[in-house]
């Protein structure tokens, strides 16, 4: 997608459900902080683990209200590191945006949520989803993961979990898993 296009598509869906009672100027600052801090944070998840950034946005009737991010991510990974994965990127992002004192102004609710957020992030390597068994797919919004394997027979996304935030969280905690998140080639595990 052209990158100009997508920026304009972003500005419009920040500047259109900003509070009216705003400037035009105010609006403005506003959705470049917002995409700021999006740009940001895409990069930081694309050096870190290879995220490619399809699309951003965010908005609200009146104020920021959600930030919305959607991912391509090279890696195979199984339920337990996608819930270890999605727990860290949703503490990094809030952290980020609650400690922005120039887009604080900005925020309907401070500090800013799991509920406030939007995040979709696809699993593929060279085009392919991971086998049976390996997570292909993350939604994540509201406060509630669902995560989806691929049938490489039907060619569908299956859910086959899913989790409210505070429930990823404290099996997180409970697990204490830490294991490192890597890029593998899908083919080796077939």
């Amino acid at each position: 997608m052209n990158k100009y296009f997508l920026l304009f598509v972003v500005g419009y869906m920040f500047v259109t459900h900003a509070d009216l009672t705003r400037s035009m100027d105010e609006r403005i600052n506003m959705n470049k902080l917002a995409n700021q801090i999006s740009s940001d944070f895409s990069k930081k998840m694309e050096k870190k683990f290879g995220f490619k950034l399809y699309g951003l946005g965010g908005g609200g009737d009146c104020d920021l209200n959600t930030f919305s991010l959607h991912f391509q991510c090279p890696m195979i990974l199984d339920l337990c590191e996608a819930r270890n994965l999605i727990i860290e990127i949703t503490q990094n992002f809030l952290d980020i945006v609650n400690s922005d004192k120039n887009i604080k102004p900005y925020l309907r609710v401070y500090p800013f949520t799991v509920n406030n957020l939007d995040f979709i992030i696809g699993f593929t390597i060279k085009n392919t989803y991971p086998i049976e068994g390996k997570i292909a797919f993350i939604g994540f919004n509201n406060g509630k993961i669902n995560y989806a394997t691929y049938d490489h027979e039907k060619k569908i996304l299956k859910t086959i979990f899913r989790e409210t935030y505070d429930e990823a969280l404290n099996a997180v905690e409970q697990e204490k898993n830490t294991i490192p998140l890597k890029n593998t080639d899908p083919l080796n595990d077939r």
